[in-house]
């Protein structure tokens, strides 16, 4: 839907205009929904963090 629809612009201007090598995003535990959305643009899971008190894990896209 519009959640994959706006990662992804957001991935292709990082690669396009940034030129960066990779993305990172933080999903709070427990949010299957993004963690699919994750999943479904190619991110692969790295490590759970502590951040603020809440459990989150930490997901790398890489554009190069």
């Amino acid at each position: 839907g519009y959640a994959t629809e706006v990662c992804t612009a957001i991935l292709d201007y990082a690669r396009e205009e940034l030129s960066l090598p990779f993305v990172n995003c933080l999903i709070e535990e427990g949010n299957l929904v993004s963690e699919h959305v994750a999943g479904r643009l190619g991110f692969a899971y790295e490590e759970t963090l502590l951040v603020d008190g809440k459990r989150m894990k930490k997901y790398r896209y890489r554009l190069f």
